[in-house]
């Protein structure tokens, strides 16, 4: 099962067949509910993750405090599988490293959702704070799009917000960047 979401269908699987499943735990699910104000959600979500990880065969987390979260659920086997990333494609090319000492600013990444779990009006407040030899880029779309646009303009902050990008090609977005951001609130 990958996510909470995913263990229903194989809490029905491991009820009437029988069969082992393995789930996905990647991040406290109830935090996130509750930061976004969904208290029915948060409500289910408490509900079926005891179920969820008692049930469980084996569940993995990428961090030891989820580890230790999940513990107090006494599920079979935890494995702690942190998430991985294949630095080498991420890495500036030679070319681009020439590059970046000609730059006059700093080139400041994010990519993934425009959204309040993300925590990116405190990043562009970051900046403003800083200084005003950045450029933030925002890779992703989301409800906050236009409220954070506008926050940018206000602090005079240079912020290009591009529409989502195939995973595949992320790398090379990854490379363009001096510092890439995740000031997220809630992660796995």
């Amino acid at each position: 099962a990958v996510h909470l979401t995913g263990a229903v269908p194989c809490l029905v699987t491991k009820i009437i067949g029988g069969k082992p499943y393995v789930l996905s735990y990647g991040y406290r699910y109830d935090l996130f509910a509750k930061l976004e104000n969904k208290w029915l959600q948060w409500l289910l979500v408490k509900l079926l993750t005891s179920i969820a990880i008692k049930f469980a065969d084996v569940v993995m987390v990428p961090t030891k405090e989820l580890k230790t979260h999940i513990e107090k659920y006494k599920p079979k086997k935890i494995a702690v599988i942190p998430n991985g990333v294949d630095i080498e494609k991420y890495n500036p090319s030679s070319m681009l490293n020439c590059s970046r000492g000609l730059r006059p600013r700093v080139i400041v990444l994010f990519v993934g959702r425009l959204e309040r779990q993300k925590n990116l009006d405190v990043l562009i407040k970051a900046v403003a704070d800083l200084n005003r030899n950045a450029k933030l880029i925002f890779v992703g779309d989301g409800s906050l799009k236009e409220k954070l646009i506008k926050l940018a303009e206000k602090l005079k902050i240079d912020l290009e917000v591009k529409d989502s990008i195939p995973n595949d090609q992320l790398p090379k977005v990854y490379q363009q960047a001096d510092i890439f951001v995740l000031p997220s609130l809630i992660e796995g």
